[in-house]
């Protein structure tokens, strides 16, 4: 998408989770408790392993705060008990389906579906426990047998919640979803028979690989609304921007997409230049946070600003970039011990002509200056074009410092399936091909692997109306999760109206998208951090 549509193309008019890894072996504290079996009916418990004793800034009474999860201890019996797919119970008797169990340091961290645990009172000295298998022969059945025993794994296919009611000019008028998919499923097996299927490509930090301590969230939304209104500025909250409610994190959360990316505007947070930030920006990027947190969802802070201040670009007379990277430092500052944080979006879509990568390394060391803990997200030029990215960006990492692992940086690619890869979708008789999806992505993700650096999609969006863009995203978010490689879906959030890309349409009509992102956010990866295949 060129600059002359930045206020009024389809996405200029909008802003585009959380994605998070940590690195190395979490810190294991307390005591070790063996798991006890009981014999039991088909109502009862077969199997139960006590919960860790562990509180420290990842755990809460082995509850871990980032998500669903706990820590048991790793025994034989523990971890052939507690395996993905199979249900479990817990204290107050809400049973959800493990997503994931892994061992480090004698410790097994199992992952589960739903929102992060109450560790204070789900935690230890609870017990989490396998639900039963209940078939004809239930009566007859052992702690081992319950222990064994695989259940079925569902995954909601609706989208529940209702977006807010447009109130501004910000989608175009879309197609009508009449060629909506008739079952997710039918979707799924093709896939799996597809020939866009890849085999796992060798790991991209094989020389820096850590042993994993939780599963790696790859699949996540953006949630627009904050940055909308780019013509007006700053603009009313309500009126001309919103900020999205607490339900949306709530309702992505519950279906296992726990990683949001939320593009606000820089015009709002900072008005005028080498300025304190804007208190009322603040307080609402930070209530943003809080619901992230209390749903055990990661944001990364996308500035959705195009490489512009107030239609300025960066490094001109009146927008300096020593401006653009003290912006940043003070959100830094001022956000960047908050839980809830993965980390900071320098700019959304650059177009530079090969400015971005200067700007980028000196923004990108004011943050260090103050935290050098959160991943800071750097995005590529030319759109962030991922498609094009290997041209577009050779001098993105010439500067040694880009290239250090120890600066914790992961960079960032967009990619969209029409022919002109803008996201219009403006050829509404445009067909896609199955393995799409991966051609777009594969340029982007073989720089990653040639040197060695982490990478992320951050906007790939499908219409409702094209099953076979669908389809193509299906396959693509399989290669993804093999090189493991995170992604934000665009685009959710209130006020999308009719938009074909949007999960959240008026009227809250369920979207064939989400199912597909639902498959695979609910799918085990084998990834050790972002880009580490195990």
């Amino acid at each position: 998408m060129s600059l002359t549509l930045f206020t009024s193309g389809w996405k200029g008019l909008a802003p585009a989770v959380a994605l998070f890894s940590l690195l190395g072996t979490l810190p294991l504290v307390g005591t070790a408790h063996a798991a006890t079996v009981s014999s039991a009916s088909v109502a009862s418990i077969a199997y139960s392993a006590q919960i860790r004793k562990i509180t420290d800034k990842y755990w809460n009474n082995g509850s871990w705060r980032a998500s669903a999860g706990v820590s048991v201890a790793a025994t034989p019996a523990n971890i052939k008990a507690f395996k993905a797919g199979t249900r479990v119970r817990l204290a107050d008797g809400q049973v959800r389906t493990i997503k994931s169990a892994k061992t480090t340091s004698g410790a097994l961290t199992v992952l589960m579906s739903g929102a992060v645990l109450n560790g204070a009172r789900l935690g230890y000295p609870n017990k989490l426990s396998v639900v039963p298998v209940a078939t004809a022969a239930a009566t007859k059945s052992t702690a081992t047998k319950a222990a064994t025993a695989t259940a079925t794994k569902a995954v909601s296919a609706s989208a529940q919640a209702k977006a807010a009611p447009s109130t501004a000019t910000k989608s175009t008028t879309a197609t009508t979803a009449a060629k909506t998919m008739s079952t997710s499923s039918a979707t799924a097996t093709t896939s799996q028979n597809s020939a866009a299927k890849t085999t796992a490509a060798a790991p991209l930090l094989a020389a820096q690989s850590t042993t994993p301590s939780a599963p790696v969230q790859l699949v996540g939304v953006s949630l627009s609304g904050a940055a909308f209104g780019s013509s007006a500025l700053p603009g009313t909250h309500g009126t001309n921007y919103i900020y999205p409610a607490e339900s949306y994190y709530k309702k992505y959360a519950e279906q296992g997409l726990t990683l949001v990316r939320l593009p606000f505007l820089w015009e709002r947070i900072q008005p005028q230049l080498d300025t304190e930030l804007d208190a009322a920006q603040l307080a609402l990027l930070t209530q943003s946070l809080d619901y992230a947190q209390k749903y055990g969802v990661k944001v990364v802070l996308d500035m959705h600003n195009y490489y512009r201040y107030y239609k300025q670009p960066i490094g001109s007379e009146t927008v300096p970039v020593q401006s653009f990277a003290n912006t940043w430092k003070r959100i830094a500052q001022k956000l960047g011990t908050h839980p809830a944080l993965s980390g900071y979006g320098l700019m959304n879509e650059p177009n530079t002509n090969g400015l971005w990568p200067a700007t980028a390394l000196v923004a990108a060391k004011a943050i260090r200056q103050v935290d050098k803990t959160n991943w800071i997200y750097v995005a590529g030029d030319r759109y962030s074009s991922a498609w094009h990215w290997p041209q577009s960006n050779a001098q993105l990492i010439a500067d040694p410092w880009m290239r250090d692992a120890n600066n914790k940086l992961i960079f960032e690619a967009h990619m969209y399936l029409d022919r002109d890869t803008s996201g219009s979708y403006a050829d509404k008789t445009e067909t896609f091909a199955p393995d799409l999806g991966i051609t777009r992505a594969k340029p982007f993700v073989d720089w990653l692997r040639a040197n060695n650096l982490r990478g992320y999609i951050g906007e790939i969006g499908v219409p409702n109306y094209a099953p076979d863009a669908i389809l193509a995203m299906d396959n693509l978010l399989g290669y993804l999760r093999e090189n493991c490689v995170p992604m934000t879906y665009w685009a959710a959030g209130p006020w999308w109206g009719s938009y074909i890309l949007s999960l959240d349409v008026t009227g809250g009509a369920p979207q064939p998208q989400l199912p597909v992102l639902v498959k695979h956010a609910n799918t085990a990866n084998s990834c050790a951090a972002i880009g580490e295949p195990l």
